[in-house]
């Protein structure tokens, strides 16, 4: 059955009468040929007609950069994740800002930091003067489409052309609190449409799942006894059993990855896009998702684009999610400083791409003063390209809490080596969904407490658990030594002038970007309440 067509109001790009047209004309040769048809179909997937690269960015949820083949995890199953990597370019540094849904994909389609777009707390909007991937792309040509999951306000700002291709619950999937994901079926007759429709028109498009994020999928296919534990994890039976869960959300995933790109080849898309993958932030286990270590904020992302990419190559070259909008757009051949991005088309009246903003930083690795573009970060595309191996010197995190949940709002510098982390609230004990929710199978509250039974009589088990809900005002990390950010070294003299250093280097990108800590929270979430309350 074909999914509902999107609003009208949401179709953007060619003049769709003419597009209409052009579908009867080819509706009627196909019926007047016959079996010449199928020689119709391998012309166009031979020849794409678009003068830009299409781009694809397939977007997991929850997908920590540990569970996958290609990043070294010999257990799991992700063999066309793996082929992507050997198709193109591995990211094994590559961040996002923010380790929850919404504000992670607001930075993601922004090009901005949360204090400067607005979103900070899970389930919140931007300001309406703010731009996104859209606004950036249509003026390219591009028909820009969002598959799956949006988590993204406010609409006037993300004006995505939405398509509905969500699976319907099986007797094998999550039960509640998502979806069971993208059914790549109706998104390959889209594809179909949109070839046959408007040739010359460059797609970008957006494959948002809802996969690997809770509820998990029932394990088929591992072993839990012989998987690998992280050091950030306690080793109980029911630890086990989630890894597994999790693990077969993942292979689920990535099988629909197999079946998108072996569609892109039928279609005739395959040699002219760019595509990507990565995830909003990593998985939902303890020190990752809801905090800035390296495990919640550090993202898979892989490339692949054919003759523009070179095949096999990784690089370790930090990169932010604040880049990725600018590498796309630079990928489009666009210049986003001459590009008319307002949302909506209106005035852009007090848009903040030209402000000057307090604060001077050195590097480039902070939005200041005057800039040119609408921006916070760079495009990095001669890395992907292969171009240059090294990018930016330091990435930046923030962390703030929703309510009652997830609370411990941080904010963090990271550099090759190191890691600097504020935190803005060392009174209050961290607690999340993975600490506080029951009724998830095999996971959070389940299997959280029987690490608390397990520290009672586990010294190992009982440090993590502090390590996990106790934290100091600050935390600094040796990450070579100490990848899993165990070791605070915050009071080791030796490293007192590095610890100076990055204190003042984060001091200076929250002042550059307009975030004033936990007064910034309260005043977006006064601001987000007042929207909600006129029903925006």
């Amino acid at each position: 059955m074909r999914p509902p067509a999107p609003p009208r109001d949401a179709q953007r790009g060619p003049d769709r009468t003419a597009a209409a047209s052009r579908v009867l004309r080819l509706v009627a040769a196909i019926s007047f040929l016959g079996t010449a048809a199928a020689a119709v179909v391998t012309e166009s997937r031979a020849d794409d007609e678009s003068p830009r690269p299409h781009i694809v960015i397939y977007l997991g949820d929850d997908h920590g950069q540990e569970f996958l083949g290609c990043y070294g995890n010999e257990a799991i199953r992700t063999p066309h994740l793996d082929a992507l990597a050997r198709d193109g370019i591995r990211l094994n540094r590559a961040f996002a800002v923010t380790s929850t849904c919404t504000p992670s994909r607001s930075v993601l389609y922004t090009g901005l930091y949360p204090a400067e777009n607005g979103s900070l707390a899970n389930h919140t909007s931007c300001r309406d003067d703010v731009r996104a991937l859209p606004a950036y792309l249509r003026p390219l040509g591009y028909r820009v489409v969002l598959v799956g999951k949006t988590h993204v306000a406010p609409r006037r700002v993300f004006d995505f052309e939405l398509l509905r291709a969500q699976l319907p619950p099986g007797p094998d999937g999550p039960p509640r609190f998502r979806s069971p994901g993208l059914d790549i079926g109706v998104v390959e007759q889209f594809l179909g449409e949109h070839r046959a429709s408007s040739p010359n028109q460059p797609l970008c498009l957006i494959l948002a799942d809802d996969n690997p994020h809770v509820v998990w999928e029932k394990n088929k296919i591992y072993e839990p006894a012989r998987l690998p534990l992280s050091p950030r994890m306690v080793d109980t039976p029911q630890t086990r059993a989630a890894l597994a869960n999790y693990y077969q959300d993942i292979t689920t995933l990535d099988a629909r990855i197999g079946r998108l790109r072996a569609a892109l080849d039928r279609h005739g898309y395959a040699q002219n896009t760019l595509f990507l993958y990565t995830s909003d932030q990593g998985s939902e286990w303890p020190k990752s998702k809801w905090t800035v270590y390296d495990a919640g904020l550090r993202v898979p992302f892989l490339a692949v684009w054919p003759e523009k990419i070179p095949a096999g190559r990784t690089t370790n070259a930090l990169v932010s999610f604040v880049d990725v909008l600018p590498t796309l757009v630079e990928a489009a051949g666009g210049d986003a400083a001459q590009i008319d991005a307002t949302p909506g088309g209106t005035d852009p009246g007090d848009a903040r791409d030209g402000d000057a903003r307090d604060g001077d930083v050195a590097d480039g690795d902070v939005v200041v003063g005057d800039r040119a573009d609408p921006f916070a970060g760079r495009s990095f595309l001669a890395v992907l390209r292969g171009e240059q191996d090294t990018f930016r010197e330091f990435v930046y995190g923030t962390h703030t809490g929703d309510g009652r949940m997830n609370l411990f709002p941080q904010r963090s510098v990271r550099g090759e080596r190191y890691k600097y982390i504020l935190n803005l609230r060392p009174d209050v004990k961290w607690k999340t969904h993975f600490t506080e929710v029951d009724g998830i199978p095999l996971s959070h509250r389940d299997v959280y407490a029987t690490w608390l039974d397990r520290a009672k009589t586990d010294a190992t088990a009982a440090r993590l658990i502090d390590a996990i809900e106790n934290h100091p005002a600050e935390e600094f990390y040796d990450l070579e030594a100490d990848p899993d950010e165990l070791d605070n070294l915050i009071e080791r003299p030796e490293h007192a002038v590095r610890i100076a250093e990055y204190r003042a280097r984060l001091a200076a990108w929250m002042k550059a970007t307009g975030d004033e800590g936990l007064a910034t929270e309260a005043r977006e979430a006064e601001r987000h309440r007042r929207e909600r309350q006129r029903g925006r």
